[in-house]
């Protein structure tokens, strides 16, 4: 078999070793895709966190067993791991100390490998950048970009210059950066990378933008077309066309924030008569609001056992023949005097049969108001 070797020809302790790095990997592995699942899937605060505190600690002790081991490929990977833990959870401090330990460590263990130090150089980078260091991660960029051109890495040096370029944006250098830049983008058409290109024409554009010649940004006709769609949808309340928009407009990275607010402003302008229809859906779609003159609609969640008992006080409710529309219901607004307001619906079937008393009271007004007095008396509208 010539010189492989094959797992029975190690040594039980090494095997046994092997065994247990690859398995605490995993476990961190198995633990970061879930706390991922559970930040996209809009879990409660409490449980995100959870989740990624365990996924730390799970990475921290693969980090251990791998370094134990000196198994410098699995050690990068668990303290990558970390980093996406430790930053998820803005604890950019530690994750910066993890790194720079871990770093001087490699460097004195492993002092010839450039290829594993430069890993761990991007992440002491991407640490940096969470702490707003950009002056300092501008400084390791080229540190990096010195060690990749070094190791002849034309992917290598395309990936340093553009987190040169990144942090030279966040740190106010926006002529820097579209020089930063476009050396990348050189290198990324020469090396056929789609992915790269495109995060790196994004950048070019936020740059270009920034420096006040949005004109000149290589994604601006995305943009005002994404704009002007957004209008459309913001005009119709559409939310799912919003949400699409949005995205496309994002991608471009060629508009700023008085693009957008240009567009805020020109639909409430024109929806005078629905205005406030407008401000609730801005509001959902995670739009401040107050900055164009809008009061804060102030949301109180609706009790659903308590909204059963309102309902059959009041001798509207029976059974499940009415519901909730919403979990939440609007009280008011900002600085405005509080109001009363419910939503319930009805199911339809039960108003057709010939047997239903409801379909003769449902606009009764003693019973309507037998529902909002007994509700309000409770303080729960």
């Amino acid at each position: 078999f010539g010189s492989s070797i094959l797992p029975w020809a190690l040594p039980a302790g090494c095997l046994l070793g092997a065994m247990a790095v690859v398995a605490a990997l995993e476990s961190a592995t198995e633990e970061l895709k879930q706390a991922e699942a559970f930040l996209e899937g809009g879990y409660p605060f409490e449980a995100v966190y959870n989740k990624l505190s365990k996924t730390f600690h799970a990475a921290n002790e693969a980090l251990v067993v791998a370094r134990r081991e000196q198994d410098v490929d699995s050690r990068l990977k668990a303290l990558d791991i970390l980093v996406q833990a430790s930053l998820q959870m803005d604890d950019s401090f530690n994750a910066l100390l993890k790194v720079q330990d871990e770093l001087a460590m490699l460097k004195k263990s492993h002092p010839d490998d450039k290829a594993s130090h430069s890993r761990v150089v991007e992440m002491v980078i991407k640490c940096l950048g969470a702490r707003g260091d950009f002056a300092g991660g501008a400084a390791r960029a080229q540190e990096l970009l010195e060690m990749q051109r070094e190791l002849k890495s034309k992917p290598g040096e395309a990936k340093a210059l553009f987190l040169d370029a990144r942090m030279k944006l966040n740190a106010g250098q926006p002529q820097q950066a579209i020089e930063a830049a476009n050396e990348a983008l050189k290198i990324y058409r020469e090396l056929s990378d789609q992915e790269g290109k495109e995060e790196t024409t994004r950048l070019l554009s936020q740059a270009y933008v920034q420096k006040g010649q949005p004109e000149r940004a290589p994604g601006r006709e995305d943009a005002l077309q994404a704009l002007e769609a957004i209008q459309k949808a913001l005009n119709a309340m559409d939310l799912e066309a919003w949400l699409v928009c949005m995205a496309r407009l994002k991608k471009s990275g060629a508009y700023s924030e008085a693009d957008f607010n240009e567009v805020i402003m020109r639909g409430l302008e024109a929806a005078e008569d629905n205005r406030a229809h407008m401000v609730y859906f801005l509001e959902e779609v995670g739009v401040d609001t107050t900055q164009f003159g809008c009061n804060r609609l102030i949301l109180s969640e609706v009790d659903q056992i308590h909204k059963y008992g309102d309902l059959r006080w009041g001798g509207l409710g029976y059974g499940p023949k009415f519901r909730s529309v919403r979990q939440t219901h609007v009280v008011g607004h900002e600085n405005e005097a509080p109001t009363c307001s419910a939503a319930v619906v009805q199911v339809d079937d039960f108003l057709t049969a010939d047997d239903s008393w409801e379909r003769e009271q449902q606009f009764n007004p003693a019973i309507l108001d037998g529902m909002i007095q007994s509700a309000s008396s409770m303080k729960h509208l």
